[in-house]
């Protein structure tokens, strides 16, 4: 790690002042080491605040960080492509046009979205500027079979994100809905290019609503946002930390996935955050039923015990919850 990374965590690990002279002997580099990375973080856009015999304060990180910062703080999880642009059709999209020109993991960004989408084809409103659009390109070594569980992992690390973060009540709804309240404020959307017997990449679609007030009237009921949610004591939502801490979580379990095979690891935190367990759940699909919901497998499909005491695996379909989206 270079002395600038090394000095901005430290400056983003302390909520006052950090003296020059302790950095240099933390870091065992000289002060005027420290002074010159100070000045290219200052550069950067991070606003630090010096003072005589107390040393420096990280006040604000930059509000827009370049493709080029975010491309080297994600380095180390293995992203060689970072893209941000102001308005696209969609960040999947645009990340399957690219994915053959990248080698190793890539991120895609978006102020707006015109042509967002969620599952089964529905419409994910983007507004400009009123939420984070973000799809994550990646070559995992797994079977097409196993793809989809990949959606649960993203949703068990985007929870842990928000929790940490911002102090909200996360919730997962399985499969693919993060809720706050009862409403949902992100969605995961995964599709992926394979082979009979190989993925060749996956796109991991994340659409978290941060400041959107206003829904279509059909969502009004359904959806919230993260602004509204948030701990009033937090800090304002910052894309750049925000999608740091997401891949941070994300990417070592998908790591640990590419090893195991199955969500035996993280299935008891899933189970924990998941609002569709020990609650009753309507089941629609190729069959409608009304139960119990039990579980997740090692395989990701939800357990649902039916009114006549069986446990029926759930692999697809809708799985309402009483009480969430205005199911009552």
């Amino acid at each position: 790690m270079k002395n600038r990374d090394k000095i901005l965590d430290i400056l983003t690990s302390e909520k006052g002042f950090v003296s020059g002279e302790d950095m240099s002997c933390t870091l065992g580099v000289s002060r005027a080491a420290i002074s010159k990375n100070i000045k290219q973080l200052r550069e950067e856009g991070y606003q630090i605040h010096a003072v005589t015999n107390k040393g420096y304060q990280l006040e604000a990180e930059p509000k827009y960080m370049s493709e080029r910062q975010f491309k080297h703080e994600l380095d180390a999880y293995g992203f060689t492509y970072v893209q941000i642009d102001d308005t696209v059709d969609s960040t999947n999209l645009e990340a399957r046009r690219r994915s053959y020109e990248i080698q190793g993991n890539g991120c895609f960004l978006a102020s707006e979205q015109v042509a967002g989408r969620g599952r089964r084809g529905r419409e994910w409103t983007s507004p400009k500027d009123q939420g984070c659009y973000m799809s994550l390109l990646l070559h995992p070594e797994i079977m097409p079979a196993n793809a989809a569980m990949i959606t649960l992992i993203a949703g068990v690390a985007l929870a842990e994100t928000l929790r940490e973060l911002y102090q909200v009540d996360a919730w997962i709804k399985w499969p693919n809905d993060v809720v706050v309240g009862g409403k949902k404020i992100a969605g995961i959307l995964t599709e992926m290019n394979a082979e009979v017997d190989c993925v060749n990449y996956l796109v991991v679609g994340i659409g978290l609503n941060v400041g959107q007030k206003a829904f279509p009237e059909e969502l009004q009921n359904i959806a919230t946002y993260l602004e509204e949610a948030m701990d009033k004591n937090v800090m304002s939502f910052r894309r750049f930390e925000y999608v740091q801490t997401l891949v941070s979580k994300f990417i070592p379990y998908v790591e640990k996935f590419n090893r195991t095979h199955n969500l035996a690891f993280i299935k008891a935190s899933y189970e924990k955050m998941c609002v569709n367990i020990q609650r009753e759940v309507v089941v629609e699909g190729q069959s409608s039923f009304t139960g119990m919901g039990r579980g997740i497998t090692e395989q990701g499909a939800l357990e649902v015990i039916n009114d006549q005491g069986e446990c029926i695996t759930v692999t697809s379909g809708e799985a309402s919850v009483r009480g969430i989206y205005g199911y009552v």
